[in-house]
């Protein structure tokens, strides 16, 4: 082999807008981790995917503040490497999928808890775009508002990664009518191949709680992934003991929560921060995955890949600026071994 060595991508500098966070982005050679800690595990990386945050995290807009150098991305999928010495779950060539330190590289480092071992009927491709959207989705919408086969469920930005996951999910459960609002007529199409009885376009139809009052629709079980005014509207069309899950403010607007409506219709509101949850319930958050990677095992759910893209400058770029400009339905991936092709296992 020579010296131990991979590529990655480096994040040189924190960019003051996303297009100058990606200028100051570089392929470097750096050196393979070969030591891990004891409660970690070194992967060969096959697929890496992006999540809406791993842009905010290049211009410091995440919860988690990073230092540059750093190699950027989260999520990933890919073979085991070597193991830490209080590693347990995992060995050697499990096949796995999770988070560790920076994705788009060859090679990274992840703790046993942030990784799953992928059923044998899942692709790389499949691994990469499942842990955050599905985990995410399970968390909310099973562990903690208990959908039920007679809800109404609604779901905003019902064609990204974590509304096509909530989407299947409810499929999945059987619930009464699903219920998406999304920002264009594709994304209409992909909500419904995932499983929405009614997509509403809300480019089309912005008071489309109208169009749900209109069609005397009440919600049980309201999913917001957008935030601002999309929760003020659905907040308008919840049934009495509903539960609103607030996941996260995609719009950029975090809303201020009328309280009066809450208090009338003895609505629950609900808070997920799914990543989080890690801190006060290892055990939720291992089985919010563990119950999903099931349920794939069952062939009920199915990740929405939009696009995939090579280890390469270019296409690193273009991928963060498609994810970022609301451009992509589903998960986006970036093919990090060179040796990994569309849906091969």
């Amino acid at each position: 082999k020579g010296f131990a060595a991979m590529r990655a991508i480096v994040a040189t500098k924190i960019g003051k807008s996303i297009p100058d966070a990606l200028n100051a982005l570089e392929v470097r050679t750096l050196p393979i981790p070969a030591n891990p800690a004891p409660d970690e595990v070194v992967v060969k990386v096959k697929v890496a995917a992006l999540n809406f945050f791993d842009g905010l995290i290049l211009i410091n807009k995440y919860q988690q503040k990073f230092e540059p150098p750093f190699v950027p991305g989260t999520e990933f999928s890919g073979i085991v490497q070597c193991v830490g010495s209080a590693v347990s779950a995992l060995k050697v060539g499990d096949r796995v999928c999770g988070f560790g330190k920076g994705a788009l590289s060859e090679y990274t480092t992840a703790t046993e808890q942030s990784l799953w071992r992928m059923p044998a009927n899942m692709s790389f491709e499949h691994g990469a775009a499942f842990v955050c959207t599905y985990g995410t989705s399970y968390m909310a919408l099973v562990q903690r508002a208990n959908i039920q086969p007679e809800h109404t469920v609604l779901i905003t930005a019902a064609s990204g990664g974590v509304g096509t996951a909530c989407v299947q999910i409810c499929k999945a459960m059987q619930c009464k009518q699903i219920i998406g609002c999304v920002g264009s007529a594709y994304k209409q199409r992909i909500a419904t191949e995932c499983g929405c009885d009614l997509a509403i376009n809300y480019k089309q139809s912005p008071k489309w709680s109208a169009v749900l009052k209109e069609k005397k629709i009440k919600i049980d079980v309201f999913a917001d992934i957008v935030g601002g005014d999309s929760f003020d509207q659905g907040l308008k069309v919840m049934n009495a003991f509903g539960k609103a899950i607030v996941i996260g403010f995609a719009g950029g607007k975090i809303q201020k929560i009328e309280a009066n409506r809450v208090l009338l219709k003895n609505i629950d509101i609900i808070g997920v921060a799914w990543g989080a949850t890690q801190m006060y319930d290892m055990e939720s958050y291992r089985r919010s995955v563990s119950d999903a990677l099931h349920m794939y095992e069952e062939g009920k759910l199915n990740p929405v890949i939009h696009k995939q893209y090579d280890l390469n400058i270019n296409m690193i770029k273009q991928s963060y600026m498609d994810l970022m400009g609301r451009k992509s339905v589903g998960k986006l991936l970036i093919n990090i071994d060179a040796n990994q092709t569309q849906s091969k296992l």
